[in-house]
């Protein structure tokens, strides 16, 4: 239905699993636009598939929770030591790496260098690239 309705990007759930090479190459195969891989997992100690396996089918972007699940551990963290001690010094005196009280790890400038990466790597894709490479 979604890309009936135009859109340019398809998610398709409940493929992210051991062994899902040849559901995710009918996929690509079936669907046109770009692709989206909704999360990589892994069994044990190793990665259901690799970012090169997905690149290779044809997969232009992936999710991967490990930011919330990090984001949700540091919060964690810094409240239950804020707790531990009845006081808020662990987590206005923590440097996260070198950052201090910064919250954003980027200056504006930064920003906007990154902004223009992405544009011109969008540009390159829509031109004919085909998400032949991930790296920007």
């Amino acid at each position: 239905m979604g890309v009936e309705a135009g859109a340019e990007i398809t998610m398709v759930q409940n493929i992210c699993h051991k062994d899902c090479r040849e559901e995710c190459l009918e996929i690509v195969r079936r669907v046109p636009g770009w692709h989206f891989y909704p999360d990589i997992h892994a069994s044990g100690n190793t990665s259901d598939v690799t970012m090169e396996e997905l690149q290779e089918w044809g997969f232009q972007l992936v999710s991967n929770h490990a930011a919330m699940k990090g984001a949700t551990k540091g919060m964690m963290e810094y409240m239950m030591e804020n707790f531990k001690r009845k006081n808020s010094v662990y987590s206005e005196n923590d440097e996260f790496y070198g950052m201090g009280h910064i919250f954003t790890p980027f200056s504006f400038e930064e920003w906007i260098d990154r902004d223009q990466k992405y544009i011109r790597y969008e540009k390159k894709l829509r031109n004919g690239a085909g998400g032949k490479r991930w790296e920007m």
